[in-house]
């Protein structure tokens, strides 16, 4: 992978992170990794669009293929999800203790419809004044955008609590359906309406093949229609606070050849070590997670 180390350079990403909610490192992956990313994933997305199971969500209508649980599908996404930049940068959003919430594939073939715009820290309560009626956090859903306050409006902003890296295996155009964000929304701390999707201030996100895009999971986006004839493809990473329950449940799903090939400090943040006792199984000498073998069950004198 490119030694890409420029303390300015990341200082730069880190600020575009603050003030636009995202940014874009233009051919971060060197062309053998991304020759063995692009070869590995188009063996999966094949062999998983020929599976006809009610599952798997290779097998889209709408012409939208996503890959799950990628770690369990090659060494290459393990070194992804540990890429030194990338990780930097979301440690810049989250702190340094994120936890790794799904790691999937996209692929937008051609004739794919356009995503609907949402944010990915949906599920979020908004800072609520005093004496004023707060949603209840577990009956949050995508559809309350218009219960939100204004957009840009001065009051009290929830911070970042999950983030994304959106690695381009494929070219990212505006015709191929990629990425669309709107600069600066994740300061509105509200949900896009959808009869906004069409208006101004959106901006396609457009880069070379082994490029990524980093973004706060308060910011509106959305993938595009792809009108091409060729499919966009992209790795995405999804992160969030240690406190979060994450999206893919790497306890019980990543595969025994998957987990001893990660390091130490993948597996923390995949969950397999506790955050300040949260996520414990037991045994609170320590902070490693551990299975059967060490779960203390009913006992007598």
């Amino acid at each position: 992978m490119n030694d890409f180390t420029a303390k300015d350079a990341l200082a730069e990403h880190h600020q575009a992170l603050k003030t636009n909610g995202y940014c874009v490192i233009e051919n971060l992956l060197d062309p053998e990794t991304l020759s063995r990313l692009q070869t590995r994933f188009e063996e999966q997305a094949v062999a998983e669009r020929a599976l006809r199971t009610g599952q798997n969500h290779a097998n889209n209508a709408r012409g939208n293929q996503w890959i799950g649980m990628l770690l369990n599908k090659g060494s290459i996404f393990l070194e992804l999800i540990d890429h030194p930049v990338t990780t930097e940068l979301i440690a810049g959003v989250l702190g340094q203790d994120y936890t790794i919430s799904a790691f999937d594939g996209h692929i937008q073939h051609p004739g794919s419809d356009a995503m609907g715009a949402h944010i990915d820290q949906w599920w979020m309560p908004t800072p609520t004044p005093a004496g004023e009626p707060a949603d209840p956090a577990s009956d949050i859903t995508r559809s309350m955008g218009d219960t939100r306050q204004p957009v840009y409006s001065n009051k009290a902003l929830n911070p970042a609590v999950a983030a994304s890296v959106m690695f381009m295996i494929s070219d990212f155009t505006e015709a191929n359906g990629g990425t669309r964000v709107y600069p600066g929304s994740h300061l509105s701390e509200r949900q896009p309406e959808p009869e906004w999707q069409s208006s101004a201030g959106w901006v396609p996100v457009t880069a070379p093949a082994g490029s990524v895009m980093v973004f706060d999971g308060r910011i509106w986006h959305a993938a595009g229609a792809n009108t091409t004839g060729r499919q966009r493809v992209g790795a995405l990473g999804y992160y969030c606070a240690p406190f979060c329950r994450p999206l893919e449940n790497y306890i019980i799903g990543l595969h025994p050849d998957a987990r001893r090939q990660c390091s130490e400090s993948v597996l923390n943040r995949l969950g397999f070590k506790s955050w300040r006792m949260y996520g414990h199984t037991g045994d609170l000498s320590g902070d490693d997670v551990f299975g059967d073998e060490r779960i203390i069950g009913e006992l007598k004198p």
